[in-house]
């Protein structure tokens, strides 16, 4: 697997799975790779230039790529379970499922792009805490923006974001340690039990959701940001979420994405603009793999279709289930 730009105590993986997601991938990819994290994305094609570029990545060593392009409806949870399998076969010790439109950043606004400010931070924050799961809150862009032009970052085209107390930022992503998909329960669902893109509730011996320490996901407790957050560009422009809803819900039959979703969720209130200096090192770092090569070969990535089996963790069918898995825990102490 390839290297971290820094050596640090635990290997720590960033997991996600893409479709349509030429115009945001290389951002996507410099930022987090800066922060020191390796990548592992299951590559679930589309009618753009989402599989070239993933092929090109990971034939420089840049990421991690396994092949979900066969995938027929609602790919992100078996995705997830391919990804988990992966992450531990690389012996990973922690990993977090992002989307293409999620930024880890250690504060807000984000600080430097380096090593100390990623997977560094993380892993000195489950040292400390001997933690097996790190929940950090959503903050919530809009579509506000000066400028039309999808060849710049992001980063620079959206700074107007939701407020502190907005309910949606309740949402979480989560860093995970990798033994807590590989436990009894995977006998019960034929694999690594991912119960929801946002969380592990099983992960809770210590669960720290921002700087607190839980046992169960708290939708009650106010928004904190004292350990990190994810940056969240649900939207961009109107224009972009229009490709957005054509493309479809990875997660659920139902597509959420229409327009009264976007109206809902297009959170304008504040403005924060990044550093020059944190914009800087990622164009740097994007022109640098822009320039890199397309090295033709046979392929040597991993089929995650095989890996994805188990059952679909999503839904009120499971509730019962895992409850009744949830008793049968607690009570033996597992």
């Amino acid at each position: 697997m390839h290297k971290n730009i820094m050596d640090s105590v635990m290997k720590i993986a960033i997991c996600a799975i893409a479709k349509e997601e030429g115009l945001y991938l290389t951002e996507w990819i410099a930022y987090h790779k800066l922060l020191g994290f390796d990548i592992i994305i299951a590559d679930n094609g589309g009618d753009d230039n989402t599989s070239s570029l993933l092929q090109k990545f990971h034939a420089n060593k840049i990421i991690y790529r396994i092949n979900f392009i066969d995938y027929p409806t609602s790919p992100q949870i078996p995705a997830y379970r391919a990804l988990a399998r992966v992450a531990k076969k690389l012996k990973y010790d922690i990993i977090i499922f992002l989307d293409i439109d999620e930024f880890f950043s250690c504060s807000f606004p984000p600080k430097e792009l380096i090593p100390e400010n990623g997977v560094d931070y993380v892993s000195n924050l489950f040292n400390k805490h001997k933690l097996s799961q790190l929940s950090l809150h959503w903050i919530c862009y809009g579509s506000k923006t000066d400028t039309d032009d999808t060849t710049k970052p992001v980063l620079s085209r959206f700074m107007h974001h939701s407020n502190e107390e907005e309910f949606w930022n309740v949402n979480t992503k989560s860093f995970v340690k990798i033994n807590e998909y590989f436990t009894f329960l995977n006998w019960f669902y034929k694999g690594p039990p991912i119960f929801g893109v946002h969380f592990q509730p099983t992960a809770n011996k210590k669960w720290l959701i921002d700087n607190t320490l839980y046992k169960k996901m708290d939708f009650t407790k106010k928004n904190s940001y004292n350990n990190g957050c994810i940056l969240h560009f649900q939207l961009k422009s109107w224009a972009e979420y229009q490709r957005k809803i054509k493309r479809g819900d990875a997660a659920f039959t139902n597509n959420k994405n229409n327009k009264d979703y976007f109206k809902v969720h297009d959170y304008n209130y504040e403005k924060t603009e990044l550093s020059e200096v944190l914009l800087n090192q990622l164009t740097t770092q994007i022109h640098r793999y822009n320039e890199l090569n397309i090295i033709y070969k046979k392929s040597d990535n991993i089929d995650g279709i095989h890996l994805s089996k188990g059952l679909s963790n999503v839904g009120d069918q499971f509730k019962i289930k895992y409850k009744l898995l949830m008793f049968i825990k607690n009570l033996f102490g597992l």
